[in-house]
């Protein structure tokens, strides 16, 4: 009920019953929700050193509202699935640093000292990144093979095969999300790989505002559903 009356939809009457609300959210949109909403809580037990859970949950969440948004503004896309992408994107984060307690000080230090992305500073050092971790992790889970490769290659998605325009779209929510919403940086700094991008899957700078004020408005209200 509190989800199907939720920004996130944004219907103009209220809805009133539990069955009135799976009819208009359906199946597919409720079930990655749930999805998503057990993850979350799921992961709370793991102490993972050098990783502020509540800044890694919110950029999840600004991610999977972003990224559905972007799927739908540019079409052909599964808007609803990307927001599942995007709300567990960097779980290899989180197993990767509980595994090893020390490295997420190793990473940050190389991150500041070569100006690297997570990602990059990870691959430098380990010679794998937190996207290969948590896709197969999707994989030993036995969620689906189009998830995976999402999650594996949202850092690099030049190279996802079956799914190649999701993984742009993917890729650049990413981005978004990692601005914290400063959207005019973004469009005064917006860099090749991004601007790449938006011209492969036909969104311009000129839709970014909007987009980002709705993900704004909709990220409290998916914070309070999902992570309470």
């Amino acid at each position: 009920m509190r989800i199907a009356n939720s920004a996130y939809y944004s219907f103009p009457s209220a809805i009133k019953s539990i069955s009135a609300a799976v009819n208009i959210i359906g199946e597919m949109d409720l079930r990655n929700i749930v999805l998503a909403s057990t993850v979350v809580n799921s992961m709370r037990v793991l102490d993972t050193v050098g990783i502020d859970i509540d800044d890694f949950w919110l950029h999840s969440i600004n991610c999977g509202l972003i990224v559905r948004l972007i799927g739908k503004k540019v079409g052909d896309c599964d808007a609803e699935n990307l927001f599942l992408c995007g709300m567990i994107h960097d779980l290899g984060t989180l197993i990767l640093y509980r595994q090893e307690s020390e490295l997420a000080a190793v990473v940050a230090m190389h991150m500041e000292e070569n100006q690297q992305t997570r990602d990059r500073a990870e691959q430098d050092i380990l010679g794998f990144d937190h996207a290969e971790v948590g896709g197969l992790l999707i994989h030993a889970w036995g969620l689906s093979p189009k998830l995976k490769e999402l999650i594996y290659y949202h850092h690099r998605p030049e190279l996802a095969k079956n799914h190649h325009r999701e993984a742009q779209v993917l890729a650049l929510a990413n981005r978004l999300a990692n601005r914290k919403f400063e959207i005019e940086a973004f469009i005064n700094q917006t860099d090749s790989e991004c601007a790449e991008i938006m011209r492969a899957i036909g969104l311009s700078k000129e839709a970014l505002p909007e987009l980002i004020e709705t993900a704004q408005i909709q990220s409290n209200e998916i914070q309070s559903i999902i992570c309470n």
